[in-house]
């Protein structure tokens, strides 16, 4: 299995943890042409140090199940049930954030990344699961409607994305327009 991490310069680390038993990462800076411009040499300047230790915290977060801000990296959240837990790694600060509150304590920056945090993890909505030949009644919003629309849906693979289908519509489970959605065939066993 190989990962690929692409540090906030723009270097891209391949890591791959099969490499006959052992991990092996490789580093490529691309030219306008898609060509390593790393190749061939033996040293590393600053940026590819920088590229490395971005790409060693990653993987030190996801070890400890953090999230990291791409705004202020001093901010890491860890996550328990409904509650973000914000904390300031250089002070030890930190402050809990429920999604309905985020960003309502005015302009802090615990408040800042509590709102970026759950931004990057939307809450999944049940339609979200919805499997192909699945019949769901869905209440949405559609530019061409003032009011909400309610109409019974068959679940489809659209060319492998998953989406809402009527002799009227077509809607991804991700369109964001959905107010609500209730699967009524197959019936909850």
């Amino acid at each position: 299995m190989s990962e690929n991490f692409t540090a906030s310069n723009g270097i891209q680390i391949e890591y791959d943890h099969n490499y006959y038993g052992k991990g092996r990462a490789r580093m490529a800076t691309l030219d306008s042409e898609g060509e390593n411009m790393l190749t061939g040499h033996d040293r590393m300047g600053t940026e590819e140090v920088q590229a490395l230790r971005e790409f060693f915290q990653h993987e030190r977060d996801e070890e400890l199940g953090r999230w990291r801000s791409q705004e202020d990296p001093l901010f890491v959240a860890y996550r328990k049930g409904p509650h973000a837990r914000i904390v300031n790694e250089a002070s030890g600060e930190s402050e809990g954030y429920i999604r309905r509150n985020a960003g309502t304590f005015g302009p802090n920056p615990f408040s800042a990344v509590a709102e970026e945090y759950w931004d990057a993890h939307p809450e999944s909505k049940p339609w979200h699961d919805a499997k192909p030949g699945e019949v769901w009644e869905l209440t949405y919003h559609s530019p061409s409607h003032r009011e909400a629309t309610k109409r019974v849906m068959t679940c489809v693979d659209d060319g492998g994305n998953i989406s809402f289908f009527n002799e009227v519509r077509l809607h991804t489970v991700q369109f964001t327009g959905i107010e609500s959605a209730r699967r009524i065939w197959p019936e909850d066993e």
